[in-house]
């Protein structure tokens, strides 16, 4: 829930961050974060997933 809450993520309706923020984020502060993490978010999930099976594939060796 926190996570929603911070990042908006899968809500449909921006005026519900707005009041559950009580305005801090509005439509576009909201979408400007989305934009900026996106990537590196991304990246540390692909990181987080692929390295236990490539340490797990190294070590058998």
């Amino acid at each position: 829930m926190i996570i929603v809450i911070i990042s908006g993520l899968g809500i449909n309706y921006h005026r519900s961050m707005e009041f559950i923020t009580l305005g801090l984020l509005n439509k576009s502060l909201s979408f400007n974060l989305h934009v900026w993490f996106f990537v590196p978010l991304v990246i540390l999930i692909v990181l987080h997933t692929s390295l236990p099976a490539l340490r797990g594939r190294i070590m058998k060796k």
